[in-house]
């Protein structure tokens, strides 16, 4: 016999209902009457509160009691919560046409109410039924997890000896639980003092904390109440089935019904599974009467939620389901048509036609089937448990389930039951305290107990080798959580060793050591020993395990991990598919193995770029780990890390720190000073910190982290490389780029020694060295470091991996620099087929490609190419809700100019616009790239002659410069010169002449006398002097100009300016028909032009032209029409034959010959 101690850990609410009184908190009459019936109420005077109360709670159900009259109504006021199922009116008004909903006397309110709240409870039965999702590729005889771990559950609870002491501790519980409900507990000590009175299914039937307590806790799986309600349970089982048996055959009951509230997403499952199979897995309560089952249905109607069924049920007296019994006469209600099922009551479906509006009857029958491959993985687990029994049993369910909480209560207090002297007893229940703690994260309580069973089995039962291997890899499991891997690997060995002398080849617990042996292999980055093991680990539990066993899960992900780190990523989400849809059938939604596995997903996912996808499993996983688990359990941290690394890919740094803030908050408390996780998130916040440009914040964690990797001496060299590798990264940001090649060299120095000079991350680290000597302009180091990394890539990595997009695009932006652009966009086509094949097309790694081949084209002049290609990385940029705003509006720019480019001024002004609203959205209004978009947006509009929409941008640049021009009067003088120039092609010479003596005086103010700008200034008036036919104040101007030009005779881009200056004082001579002059500087023109461009420039022409008309007016016809042939020819080879500039030419021709 068993004695458990009272004691009292809730860690959750027992009940899902609450029943709010909104009203005078006085009427202690009504409130009484009310505790009498329910288990907890909640009063409010004051309707805010009372609502503020209701958007609080997430997972109850209210049952809401309005007093007085005038508050009436508020009643529909409380039905647009969700959380509320019914509202009651108190009125004391008794005359006529009060409304549905509203009582007269507080006694009736209670009655309906209670039967309410029973309603309430049973819809919600735990059911368990064949998904729809399953059906193409599933048995239509499988079940759900919860069916299995209910029915294991059950088992062992039938098996416990309780003594006479369970009823109390219950009572105890309960009482503590409503100490605040006078009426209440009561009735639990009414319950406590005369059970053995009346039956259990007369207490059952009674009290309504009964009943919604035990089928809560079955329901919800909630094993605390489960095991305190456990004395109760085998009552009510054991009278069930003593009944069933006496039930003479002609008695029998043919059909029975039941009516409930089924979700939609249940229902939906329901109508998917026809010829599957239902199990109810709490106490079936059902009915004789159809029009009772039926109202019990149309009841829930007032959820829209929720569909309402009629389950007609058709038994069959030759087949075992589940005990039943009528109650008539036996339950509390003495008259009641009702039939009681035990647990795991399983149908067949059927038929199932609507009735009504959202009513359904779905037809039932009893079965004898199960699901086969459920069936297996039940009897194995139930033979792994038979080695104990009764509450020993209990406790390592709760294990398996991931209860530890209660799993470490059972052994508590099993613990101090056994004698001193069962030293075998007490060394496995150190053991199973060692799992526990060992599960929680707990690590050293895990092996300190571990330690205290295997020293017991040493000393005493040195020949139970069994027992001696399982505690051996126990510990190792211990010391590879605590990252200490040799000696891990130690004991693992050491329990393989012992189950070569006792175990079968192929029996289950070498998988488990062949598991473990294989973690410790990868996490020393030893690929090929672990992939190797984990083999053998599958081999293995194919011969010997179900299927579907949680053992297969874990391996299935051990191996997907492994693929991972190769960088195979569709093969290891194939493998974490395979675990995580293994583990939806076997294991408990909550459990903490589904956490694991949802994590590595969402890790996956953030490895391949998809951030939406790796954020929501993830943050899935840190649902189900808070749920099992301490929330500062070290796996949390794990998740946490993940979560950051998520973030930091989507340059969501604040909030990546974050996260790896709590995960550092973790480890500190739970991990070792040295731990090699610790080293990991050090260098993750080092990463955020490099991202974030603090480079002194980065290195100071880099080197907490490398410190670390130095102590850990048995740490492979290559993690310890990767950290220098980071700080050279860091060095390299910082320009400082001696000191981060020698950090590159010192990690290539520690690969070459450790790995096979073919590793992935020597590739890494060659693709570093070659940036750098590409910084330091060694264009041949680079390249050469490149085709290394590439080489090493092309042997390791899969044709798809995405390293090998990344190196590629490094040798690509080297051939663009040496212009060799057919090579580069040979490299990128390559880029764009491998992210064809491994990446969705709307992945951001096509935005980056297909700009770098957008440049590529610019480079080789194929602008409409290079516009194609800026668009599609704007198209994939527009369609990813992620993608920030700094790369959609640099995606715009290059598009626009590519337009502007291409001369289709209005394809490009839409995205120069677009590009300003974007920018103006996150930048200041005085922005350098502001400012430039603006200087964009001018030049299109002066290209399109849209002279009053560039002024308009003039007068907002001149608002930003005239606040700045303390800083940048230079940049004021350029807009006044703008403006000016505007106004001249505007006609608005003396607007223009204003504004271009405005810059002058800047100019002038701010620059040398000599200096070139001014040499511009002095054109644009002479310009503008000339327009307005003042030839001797342009020429002061021009010869100013020609001044400053003639000094700076040095370069062909100068001598074209000299040329413009002489071209300008021989146009006022020639317009003033001083003919001499003006042709000595067009010669002048002339002589600079024939040295710089082609022969049969169009420039060449106008100059030609110019001369010939010099030569006609002074006369020197036959010198005229040679200059006038020339331009002939020039124009002939250019110039479409209808152009009027050949007209003009043939018109000049003509005259001169008329003069000859």
């Amino acid at each position: 016999m068993s004695k458990f101690s009272a004691h009292h850990p809730f860690s959750r609410r027992i009940d899902k209902t609450v029943v709010i009184w909104l009203g005078p908190i006085d009427d202690k009459s009504s409130i009484s009457q009310l505790h009498s019936i329910v288990n907890s109420i909640r009063m409010f005077e004051d309707v805010d509160q009372c609502a503020k109360f209701l958007n609080e709670i997430k997972n109850e159900k209210a049952f809401i009691v309005i007093s007085n009259m005038i508050n009436q109504h508020l009643k529909p006021l409380f039905h647009s919560f969700s959380q509320v199922h019914s509202t009651y009116i108190l009125c004391n008004n008794k005359q006529g046409g009060n409304p549905e909903g509203t009582y007269s006397r507080i006694e009736d309110i209670c009655h309906s109410l209670k039967q309410d709240i029973r309603r309430y409870e049973t819809e919600q039965s735990s059911i368990s039924i064949l998904s729809s999702d399953r059906i193409p590729n599933h048995d239509i005889n499988e079940l759900d997890q919860s069916y299995m771990y209910s029915q294991l559950l059950k088992e062992a609870i039938l098996e416990i000896e309780f003594d006479d002491e369970a009823r109390k501790r219950f009572a105890d519980f309960c009482c503590f639980h409503y100490s605040d409900n006078k009426c209440k507990v009561d009735a639990i000590r009414q319950f406590e003092n005369d059970y053995e009175r009346h039956s259990p299914i007369w207490w059952y039937t009674k009290e309504l904390f009964i009943y919604s307590m035990l089928n809560q806790a079955l329901r919800t799986q909630y094993s605390e109440i489960v095991i305190r309600m456990g004395f109760f349970m085998q009552d009510l089982h054991r009278q069930i089935e003593d009944l069933h048996a006496k039930i003479p055959k002609d008695e029998y009951p043919r059909i029975v019904y039941r009516g409930q509230g089924v979700s939609d997403e249940d229902f939906d499952k329901l109508k998917n599974t026809n010829g599957g199979l239902i199990s109810f897995n709490n106490f079936l309560s059902t009915s004789l009467d159809p029009t009772v089952a039926r109202a019990y249905a149309e009841s829930s109607k007032g959820n829209l939620a929720t569909q309402s069924i009629l389950f007609r049920i058709e038994l069959d007296p030759l087949i075992a389901s589940a005990p039943f019994v009528e109650l008539k006469n036996i339950g509390y209600y003495q008259e009641e048509k009702e039939i009681l099922f035990s647990m795991h009551a399983v149908f067949r479906v059927g038929c199932i036609c609507q009735i009504d509006d959202r009513l359904w009857e779905v037809q039932l029958t009893s079965t004898s089937s199960t699901d086969e491959k459920l069936v297996a993985l039940t009897n194995y687990i139930r033979n792994e448990l038979q080695q104990s029994i009764g509450w020993n049993k209990l406790g390592h369910l709760m294990i398996k389930i991931g209860k530890f909480n209660q799993a470490r209560e059972i052994y508590h207090q099993l613990f101090h039951l056994i004698s001193n002297k069962d030293w075998k007893g007490r060394a496995l229940i150190y053991s199973y305290f060692g799992l526990i703690h060992k599960e929680k994260g707990e690590n050293n309580k895990a092996l300190s107990f571990y330690n205290r069973s295997i020293q017991i089995f040493e000393k005493y039962f040195f020949h139970d080798c069994q027992n001696r291997a399982i505690n051996y890899g126990n510990i190792g499991e211990v010391y590879r959580n605590m990252g200490k891997y040799p000696d891990s690997l130690s004991y693992y060995q050491k329990a393989l060793e012992l189950q070569n002398l006792f175990l079968p080849y192929d029996h289950p617990y070498r998988g488990i050591i062949y598991n473990d042996i294989a973690l410790v292999y990868s996490q020393l980055g030893d690929e090929i020993n672990a992939l190797s093991y984990f083999q053998q680990t599958l081999q293995n539990q194919e011969k010997c395990l179900p299927s579907n066993h949680p053992h297969v899960s874990i391996t299935y992900s051990n191996i997907g991990q492994l693929y991972q780190l190769k960088g195979e990523y569709p093969v290891a989400l194939s493998f974490y598919q395979k675990a995580l849809e293994n583990e939806e059938k076997s294991l408990p939604s909550d459990h903490p193995c589904m956490a694991i596995t949802s994590n590595c997903i969402g890790v996956l996912y953030r490895l391949i770029g998809d951030y939406p996808k790796a954020l929501w499993f993830s943050e899935k996983a840190l649902s189900i780990q808070q749920k099992s688990l301490k929330y500062n359990h070290p796996n949390t941290a794990i998740i946490y890390i993940n979560i950051g690394e998520v973030n930091r890919e989507m340059k969501q740094y604040t909030t990546a720190l974050s996260f790896y803030r709590k995960a550092l908050t973790i480890q500190e408390t739970f991990l070792l000073p040295d731990h090699p996780n610790l080293a990991v998130t050090y260098n993750g916040i080092g990463e955020i910190h490099s991202c974030r440009k603090n480079y002194l914040k980065a290195l100071f964690f880099y080197r907490k982290s490398l410190q670390i990797k130095k102590k850990s001496f048995w740490l492979n060299r290559s993690s310890i490389s990767i950290t220098y590798n980071n700080i050279g990264e860091v060095y390299y940001s910082m320009k400082d780029l001696s000191t981060a090649l020698s950090y590159y060299q010192k990690a290539l120095k520690l690969q070459l020694k450790s790995l096979s000079s073919n590793h992935s991350i020597l590739a890494t680290i060659y693709n570093n060295m070659a940036v750098v000597h590409d910084e330091l302009n060694d264009a041949s180091a680079a390249l050469l470091f490149y085709k290394q990394a590439l080489e090493i890539q092309q042997k390791v990595l899969p044709p798809i991996h995405p390293d090998l997009v990344i190196t590629k695009s490094n040798i690509a932006i080297l051939h663009l620099q040496m212009k060799n652009y057919s090579t580069a966009l040979s490299i990128y086509q390559d880029v764009l087929e491998i992210q064809n094949r491994s990446l969705s097309l709307d992945h951001h790694s096509f935005v980056t490609t297909y700009g770098n081949i957008g440049q590529v084209y610019y480079m080789m002049n194929d602008h409409p190419n290079a516009v194609t290609s800026y668009l599609k990385a704007l198209e994939i940029l527009q369609k990813n809700p992620t993608a920030d705003r700094v790369s959609i509006a640099e995606a715009h720019r290059d598009v626009a100019l590519m337009y502007f480019v291409m001369k289709e001024y209005s394809m490009s002004l839409p995205y120069f616009q677009k590009l300003l609203d974007i920018q103006q959205a996150y930048l200041p209004f005085d922005h350098s790239d502001l400012v430039a978009v603006y200087y964009n947006i001018v030049e299109v509009h002066e290209a399109m002659e849209n002279y009053s929409d560039a002024l308009l941008i003039y007068e907002k640049l001149l608002e930003i410069e005239e606040k700045n021009h303390a800083q940048n009067q230079l940049s004021l003088a350029r807009i006044y010169n703008r403006i000016g120039v505007i106004h001249d092609s505007m006609k608005n010479h003396v607007m223009a002449l204003d504004f271009h003596k405005k810059a002058l005086k800047i100019d002038e103010q701010s620059l040398a006398p000599d200096d070139v700008s001014l040499a511009s200034d002095y054109r644009n008036i002479g310009l503008t002097y000339f327009a307005m036919k003042d030839y001797s104040n342009s020429l002061i101007y021009f010869n100013k100009q020609l001044t400053i030009q003639e000094n700076y005779r040095s370069s062909n881009d100068l001598d074209l300016d000299l040329a413009e200056a002489y071209y300008n004082i021989a146009n006022i001579h020639y317009n003033t028909k001083n003919y001499p002059v003006s042709l000595s500087y067009f010669e002048k023109v002339l002589e600079i032009e024939q040295k710089i461009l082609d022969c049969d420039d169009p420039n060449l022409a106008v100059t030609y032209t110019n001369i010939g008309q010099v030569h006609f007016f002074m006369k020197n016809y036959s010198l005229a029409l040679s200059y006038h042939e020339k331009v002939l020819k020039i124009r002939q080879k250019s110039l479409p034959s209808d152009d009027p500039n050949l007209a003009i030419t043939y018109n000049h021709i003509s005259e001169v010959r008329s003069f000859m």
